[in-house]
């Protein structure tokens, strides 16, 4: 099997030569949709792990996905972990652990893997220049959105994280984002923005700065599994007049 994403590679050589990528292939559209209130072609999209810059974005966009996500983008610059960032793994429905393999089935809807980025993000001066070329790379009927997380120090505030948040959002804005995700859960990350969604305080502050920031722009928020449904409906309730969607 070919992949686009070369995982024996680093990140910042797939981030720089782009998804290898066969003859375009594009997805059948039989009639427009809505999504967020907006026609698209298709609700056929890709999350934000694959798509970390305009290359990548243009590739699938031109084989006919239609929602694409632009991989997570912080107020500064920040270093991906060290290789391995992707592996193939043997997984069954228990709760143990898994182990790499490079032993794949031969149906890819059979495939599982593990991924372990950190959030890495270029400067914001890049980024915002290599998103308006992103947005301006797609079709009619497709939609860019653009995933945004904080970068917080040990001794911010609620409010300092909430105005980080914001200023990635409006940049996002600013650059062509028809909508802007902002990245409240992220396991791979040991610092206050990979856990945002479990506290409801700091997700409903984060929420509603983020939407001063930038308007009428559609708001989604990636949020993870909740231990139980009290904290699952308080934080629904408490975000409910600000985001227009949730990512899970």
């Amino acid at each position: 099997m070919n992949f686009s994403y070369d995982i024996a590679a680093s990140y910042r050589d797939n981030f720089d030569q782009g998804p290898r990528l066969e003859s375009p292939a594009e997805l059948p559209h039989p009639a427009p949709v809505e999504f967020l209130g907006q026609t698209v072609n298709s609700r056929i999209g890709i999350a934000a792990g694959l798509l970390p810059n305009f290359k990548w974005i243009s590739g699938y966009a031109a084989r006919g996905w239609d929602l694409l996500t632009y991989k997570t983008v912080r107020s500064v610059a920040r270093e991906c972990y060290p290789v391995p960032n992707w592996v193939f793994v043997d997984a069954d429905a228990g709760e143990g652990p898994v182990y790499a393999t490079d032993n794949l089935p031969d149906d890819p809807s059979a495939i599982s893997s593990a991924v372990c980025f950190g959030m890495p993000s270029m400067e914001p001066a890049f980024w915002r220049e290599d998103i308006a070329r992103a947005k301006e790379s797609l079709a009619k009927g497709q939609q860019l959105i653009v995933s945004v997380v904080a970068s917080p120090e040990a001794d911010w505030s609620t409010a300092q994280v909430a105005d980080d948040y914001a200023q990635c959002a409006a940049w996002a804005a600013e650059a062509g984002a028809d909508v802007v995700e902002a990245n409240y859960s992220c396991p791979n990350v040991c610092s206050a923005e990979g856990q945002v969604y479990m506290d409801v305080d700091l997700a409903k502050s984060v929420t509603q700065t983020v939407r001063s920031g930038i308007g009428d722009s559609r708001l989604l928020l990636k949020i993870g599994v909740f231990p139980d449904t009290d904290l699952q409906r308080s934080f629904l309730r408490a975000v409910a007049d600000a985001a227009d969607g949730i990512t899970l």
